[in-house]
C-alpha cells in the first residue's frame, strides 16, 4: 500500500520501429532528451508532396540542420523534434525551392507538403563560444 508521503516514480518504456531502426527511449529517470536545434547532425525521414498531393520526395538521410543541402523550411521545421517524434507542416516557396524550383520534380514557386520523422540525433552541434 502507498502512503501519502511516499514519492511515485513511473518509468516508461516506448520502442519505435521504423527503417529497420530501434530506439528505446526512458522517461521518469532523471533524464531528459533535448530536442533538435541549428547544428545538430540528425537522421530523418522525409516525404515531401505538392498541394495536389504529388510526391517529389521519400528518403531517410543524415544531414546537419541549417546546412545547405537541406531546404530552410525542413531544417526550420525539424528544430524542436524530439527523436521518434513525427510532424506534419507546409513549407512556403521561398523557404524551399523558390522561382527555380528542382528541375524534372519540383515546380517553380511550389508550396511543399512534408511529413518529417526524426530517427536519432546522431551528433550535437558546438556550442563552445569563444
Amino acid at each position: 500500500m502507498k502512503s501519502e508521503d511516499s514519492p511515485s516514480r513511473t518509468l516508461a518504456l516506448c520502442v519505435f520501429i521504423g527503417a529497420g531502426i530501434v530506439a528505446l527511449l526512458l522517461s521518469g529517470l532523471g533524464r531528459t532528451i533535448e530536442p533538435a536545434r541549428a547544428g545538430d547532425r540528425v537522421r530523418v525521414e522525409i516525404s515531401l508532396a505538392l498541394q495536389d498531393g504529388t510526391p517529389v520526395l521519400d528518403q531517410t538521410q543524415t544531414t546537419v540542420l541549417r546546412s545547405p543541402n537541406l531546404v530552410e523550411g525542413l531544417w526550420q521545421g525539424i528544430v524542436g523534434m524530439s527523436p521518434g517524434q513525427t510532424e506534419r507542416f507546409t513549407i512556403a516557396p521561398e523557404d524551399a525551392y523558390g522561382s527555380r524550383g528542382r528541375p524534372g520534380t519540383i515546380p517553380a514557386n511550389a508550396t511543399l507538403n512534408a511529413k518529417v520523422t526524426l530517427l536519432r540525433i546522431e551528433a550535437r552541434a558546438n556550442t563552445d563560444s569563444d
